[in-house]
């Protein structure tokens, strides 16, 4: 494996006071596949894998399954991660961020690994804002957000510059910052070819840039955690103790004693494949102890509240509104409007709570069309539910229509094993699948054979 390696990348290594190369190498000729469960949609008192040892939610698979094919990944009932990445969860409890209402802001939080992780762990009446630049990944990161189905989440599409007014605004920042991907090599290979020094110094700067946009918007006593998933020392802890000794953050230590196979330099924390059944990933601490007041940032945007526009398909609880926004209409506790009114006039929104529903308009009326969110939002009360065989699921999960013995035309939610994976409009006997075509199945399905899910 060392040939396919850039020599530079190897030499680099070399010099890393805390890699041992020999393990390393051979760590390419392993698969790791491992996953963490939705707490609000399955109990993980009966499952029985190897668990991740930093995580609650989160195991180890022997094999890697065809996700696709299983209706509980399209119900949001797991998410496929990265095991070093989910070390996330160690520092939140040690943080005791868990036990705090907060409003947290996930920079760059495409694909939603991450997000979906966070939302997992922040009490109920914490906010987080997911954010991703670019416009295609923020539609990725939407998707996964939607499976995962909490309510308590803003998603936009902005840069890191866009949040500079908000100032002290966020308790929690999290950046697992662009990176050189040095990390990534065994799980994309293709990564390598573009792997340079030239590349790992760009990334460092594109890095202090992010840094510097936002080292205002956190505030007095709350955390930066930043993370890569790079080895070198250049994106990590080179470039953040520089960055705390210059703008007042602390850098805090996060105990590993438990966990051998991490390693800790300074107050960088690395998961290093060969020593950990991980991918490469790297993650420090900081505390903001600059007094950044927040800026009256207050929004004259009204909020256009309607009723439930499916009375007969769901209800919810009083702490809810429906609020209808260019032409959709969206499910947000009434707790968090007042920031959502600000960030609609400030950022760019892709989506808040849960997307309920379409909205068309005419001269003469207005229609409804549910939106596959009310399928997977956990805080929803569903009355109309059909549990699907197996060939009659993988069918909805194609995109196909069903033929389904229900007399009464209506909307009605669609299920696997209890498990809430999208909506149908029955019309006549005959069941039109609103699932998504981002969603669907694309490969050729064997409708005779069972549904394998793992769980």
């Amino acid at each position: 494996m060392e040939n396919l390696l850039p020599s530079e990348f190897i030499d680099q290594l070399k010099k890393l006071p805390f890699f041992d190369l020999s393990p390393y190498l051979s760590s390419f000729n392993q698969e790791i596949t491992s996953f963490r469960i939705n707490p609000k949609k399955i109990s993980n008192r009966d499952i029985n894998f190897e668990k991740i040892t930093w995580s609650e939610f989160s195991y180890y698979l022997e094999s890697r399954p065809e996700f696709i094919l299983d209706p509980l990944w399209h119900a949001g009932v797991y998410y496929v991660q990265e095991a070093g990445s989910i070390f996330l969860e160690e520092v939140f409890k040690q943080l005791k961020l868990h036990e705090k209402d907060i409003l947290a802001l996930d920079l760059a939080a495409a694909p939603g690994g991450k997000s979906t992780h966070i939302l997992s762990l922040l009490s109920q009446n914490s906010l987080l804002i997911s954010n991703e630049i670019l416009p295609k990944r923020a539609k990725i990161l939407e998707e996964n957000i939607t499976r995962w189905g909490y309510d308590n989440q803003i998603i936009t599409n902005n840069s890191s510059e866009d949040f500079r007014d908000f100032q002290g605004e966020f308790d929690l920042l999290v950046l697992d910052a662009p990176c050189s991907g040095e990390g990534m090599f065994r799980k994309d290979q293709n990564s390598i070819s573009e792997w340079s020094l030239t590349n790992v110094q760009m990334c460092a700067e594109r890095q202090k840039d992010i840094l510097e946009n936002i080292k205002n918007i956190i505030s007095y006593d709350g955390y930066l955690i930043y993370s890569t998933c790079t080895f070198n020392q250049e994106e990590n802890e080179f470039l953040i103790e520089e960055f705390a000794k210059n703008n007042n953050f602390e850098l805090v230590d996060i105990d590993i004693s438990k966990y051998a196979n991490l390693v800790k330099n300074n107050f960088t924390i690395r998961a290093i494949p060969g020593k950990s059944n991980t991918e490469g990933f790297t993650i420090t601490v900081l505390q903001n102890k600059n007094d950044n007041p927040k800026k009256n940032n207050k929004s004259n945007h009204k909020l256009n509240k309607i009723k439930n526009p499916f009375p007969s398909l769901f209800s919810v609880d009083s702490e809810f509104d429906f609020i209808e926004y260019k032409e959709e209409v969206y499910l947000f506790r009434k707790a968090f409007e007042n920031i959502l009114s600000k960030y609609l006039n400030k950022l760019k929104i892709v989506s808040f709570g849960n997307k309920i529903a379409n909205s068309k308009k005419s001269q003469r009326s207005q229609i409804f069309i549910p939106n596959h969110n009310i399928s997977s939002a956990i805080n929803i009360n569903r009355k109309n539910i059909i549990n699907l065989s197996d060939s009659d699921c993988l069918r909805f999960l194609k995109g196909e229509s069903l033929q389904l013995e229900i007399d009464k035309n209506n909307y009605y939610f669609v299920a696997y094993k209890n498990y809430s994976i999208g909506i149908v409009k029955i019309t006549n006997g005959r069941a039109n699948n609103l699932y998504p075509d981002n969603f669907r199945i694309k490969k050729t399905v064997d409708y005779n054979e069972p549904i394998k899910s793992f769980l």
